[in-house]
């Protein structure tokens, strides 16, 4: 064991330090996988300095897991002492928004958005060290009681309980904020504009832990894993900052709850996780900062892994740069840094990642000081003060560049949910972004340029906006939406004269036109108007009433209608104008088909060319005597099996239909039907079945390969391609004397290849042949029907 070779000077205000079982690592970085292992083993970090130092808490499990990657770190006990009392406690944080809702009560007011795990199972009933505690947000606006139409911006401290310093910095903004909103025209103004809301303790459990030296260096809330009713032991908690629901219980989170980063049982499984969970949702902030100790960092998402894609790279690197340019390190020269989480330490299930990924939220972590729980009240306010300023430049920059606007029912005005996208970002790895259900208000911050509004929801008409060029201020771009009419569905005739597929000249028929609602709108005392300029068509009922469409029904209405006029055939164009009682109209165009219900003729179906031809070709003529075939509706089937189109071909010219196999035929009965349709739609279909033989014939030359050929060549090839598979082959090779050399029986396949016999250029005693011409004999058996029963080749055999 390690943990004894070496010791570090701890130098801070600590009053009576005691060492406890848990060791302060500082490992040495030198690259990403570096970062991923540590990642990936669930270590728990508290801290960074510089890029190439992550400091991490643990116990001795944490000695193999470094040396096993052959890190290189140092290391001493983590002390255990009191935490200054420049700190606040819990109930003494509550008492002060409580005083400020008191004493400011126009801009401030108190709101419990949850409770924290003990109260949820019963407090000091559950265990007697266990309290009731709520989660508390204050609220910081002109109208505090009032959910107005404004952007929303959120502060969070206190989610990791041995990081007081967060909820410091939290109260430190509520105090700017409310003694210099009568004295300071920037804040008056910050405040009238927007709903600020500032939770100082998200986790109020576990900050009682730590406050009460309970145990310095909890992280967790309090819950009780394993159900044994005790107090804070290190397999109870849930580390609340790895339970949001954005690609939970990945890298960076543990799923052993005696691990700091335990991740909880599923998303959202504390009560902590649900009330932030519930609240964003609700008021969709547009800016979030949480406050963390230590490294004196800005960060921004994503940091669940190294290959996730943030549409809004651009724009949050660029807020979270002015948010670190703005606040001092403690060394009072330089600056803090920005970063993308994931470059710092790859971890999971993190406030941030949920907020910006499922909300569109552009959220910060702030890791704030050099230690983890600087002592000394000038020190603490220091870096309070020094924060502040990162703060506040939040307010400056919700009205700089971006988009926003009311999304609204162009007709009634109503507000409208909708989903905003932007041409120039793609966003689709994220949860949709929505437009506020409450005043269709939607936000989006980005730099200045040129993009493309797209706002969409289901009844209404997606809209895509012209260029909207942004700037140094904020650009307003309210959209109305228009709602979708009913859609048209068909038309059909109810009556028309018996034996006719449509009306045609001179006779009248019933119209029946079909509409549908969609899966939204409903709609009520609709008017219809069916009119045409086709002088072909007189409509005899022109307008009407639907009383009633509701989501998803469909109606049908009737309108006599007569054909006039000199026409063969005609698709008569009409239009349908709906109306609703607001004025609405909304319009559909369609053609109905009129005249020529005299179907197509197919005849002279059948095969061409010999009974016996294994690839014969099948021919029908189809015409119509009205407006004509449809080309693209011909089909053919044989033997049950639809035939691809690429297969026949139909020419308009002369009516002639032709399809080549694309496989020889096999013996026997095959059925072909064909069916089409003429252009108004009346259809035909002809069947006829025709008989296949195949007769015994060569269907080729026989072949010899090579002829020539050299004595030295191991074999000869010598093809004979037949028709009737099962015929018997015999080869004889005789020497220009009448002397058999060799000899070989075959037989035909049943096969598109052609079929023959090797002849490895030996005589009957196995031995090479000598060089010369030779004659072979091939007898066929049965004989063909047509043809020589033996034919005779020679071959030519060289040295």
């Amino acid at each position: 064991m390690k943990k004894f070779l070496c010791l570090l000077i701890f130098t801070c205000s600590i009053l009576l330090p005691i060492f406890s079982e848990q060791f302060i690592f500082k490992v040495n970085i030198i690259s990403i996988s570096d970062r991923l292992y540590l990642s990936q083993n669930g270590l728990c970090r508290i801290g960074s300095e510089g890029d190439d130092t992550l400091v991490f808490l643990g116990g001795e499990d944490t000695f193999d897991i470094l040396d096993r990657y052959g890190m290189k770190y140092a290391f001493y006990p983590a002390p255990v002492y009191r935490i200054d009392s420049r700190y606040h406690s819990y109930p003494e944080t509550v008492t002060i928004l409580s005083n400020y809702e008191i004493s400011h009560s126009s801009i401030a007011k108190v709101f419990d958005v949850g409770d924290a795990w003990e109260k949820t199972v019963g407090g000091n009933t559950y265990n007697s060290n266990y309290g009731s505690r709520e989660i508390y947000a204050l609220k910081i606006s002109d109208n505090p009681g009032v959910n107005e139409d404004e952007p929303n911006i959120l502060f969070m401290g206190g989610h990791h309980a041995r990081e007081p310093l967060s909820v410091e910095t939290c109260l430190t903004i509520i105090e700017y904020l409310i003694t210099n909103y009568t004295v300071n025209s920037d804040v008056e103004s910050w405040v009238n504009s927007n709903q600020i809301w500032i939770i100082p303790v998200v986790n109020p459990d576990g900050h009682n832990v730590v406050y009460t030296d309970t145990n310095i260096w909890w992280r967790k809330n309090t819950r009780d894993n394993d159900g044994n009713h005790s107090w804070a032991v290190s397999g109870d908690g849930v580390d609340i900052n790895r339970n949001y629901g954005w690609f939970w219980g990945g890298v960076g989170s543990s799923s052993n709850p005696s691990y700091e980063t335990y991740h909880g049982t599923e998303p959202f499984s504390e009560p902590e996780t649900q009330a932030i969970r519930d609240f964003a949702e609700f008021y969709k902030p547009v800016f979030s900062i949480s406050y963390h100790t230590y490294g004196e960092l800005v960060l921004y998402p994503f940091g669940y892994s190294y290959t996730a894609e943030t549409p809004d790279l651009d724009a949050l690197s660029n807020i979270a740069e002015n948010i670190a340019s703005k606040i001092f390190k403690q060394n009072g020269t330089e600056n803090y840094t920005p970063k993308q989480s994931v470059d710092l330490y790859p971890a999971t299930g993190d406030s941030d990642d949920w907020l910006y990924g499922e909300l569109g939220c552009f959220s910060f972590t702030v890791e704030m000081a050099t230690e983890f729980i600087p002592q000394g009240e000038t020190t603490i306010n220091t870096i309070c003060n020094n924060n502040l300023q990162g703060a506040l430049y939040l307010f400056e920059r919700i009205a700089g560049s971006g988009v926003t606007g009311i999304i609204f029912d162009s007709v009634t005005g109503e507000p409208i949910k909708a989903e905003i996208k932007i041409s120039q970002i793609d966003t689709s790895t994220l949860t949709p972004r929505y437009s506020d259900k409450e005043f269709g208000r939607y936000f989006w911050v980005l730099d200045p340029g040129q993009y493309n509004l797209i706002v969409s929801t289901p009844g209404y008409i997606t809209y895509t906006s012209p260029v909207i060029e942004t700037g140094i201020y904020r650009t307003e771009c309210n959209i109305g939406l228009i709602m979708k009419g009913p859609d048209y569905i068909s038309y059909s005739f109810a009556e028309v004269p018996e034996g006719n597929s449509y009306p045609e000249q001179g006779e009248t028929g019933i119209l029946s036109i079909s509409l549908e609602a969609g899966d939204v709108n409903s709609y009520k005392d609709l008017t219809w108007e069916l009119d045409s300029s086709s002088s072909y068509l007189d409509i005899l009922t022109s307008t009407g009433l639907i009383s009633t469409l509701n989501s998803g029904d469909t109606v049908s209405f009737l309108v006599q209608v007569h054909f006039s006029g000199n026409f063969e055939y005609e698709e008569i164009p009409v239009n349908l104008s709906i109306s609703d009682t607001y004025g609405r109209t909304w319009l559909s165009n369609f053609n109905i088909k009129a005249g020529d219900s005299t179907p197509p003729v197919i005849s002279d179906l059948g095969p061409s060319g010999k009974i016996s031809e294994e690839f014969r070709e099948i021919s029908a003529v189809i015409s119509d005597s009205g407006i004509g075939v449809d080309a693209d509706s011909i089909s053919l089937t044989v033997d049950g099996k639809k035939i691809n189109s690429s297969y026949f071909s139909f020419s308009e010219d002369t009516g002639i239909f032709k399809y080549k196999p694309y496989k020889k035929w096999q013996e026997g009965v095959h059925k072909f039907t064909i069916e089409c349709e003429d252009k108004i739609g009346n259809t035909v279909s002809v069947s006829q079945q025709f008989f296949f033989s195949k007769e015994r014939n060569l269907i080729g030359e026989i072949k010899i390969v090579p002829n020539p050929v050299k004595s030295s060549t191991e074999l000869v090839k010598i093809y004979f391609p037949y028709s009737s598979p099962g015929t018997e082959i015999k080869l004889k090779i005789f020497s220009l004397s009448g002397e058999l050399v060799w000899e070989k029986t075959g037989y035909t396949q049943d096969s598109l290849s052609d079929d023959f016999i090797l002849w490895p250029l030996i005589n009957q005693a196995g031995n090479k042949i000598a060089s010369g011409v030779y004659l072979l004999s091939i007898e066929f058996n049965p004989a063909p029907d047509s043809g020589d029963k033996i034919i005779y080749k020679k071959i030519a055999v060289l040295k």
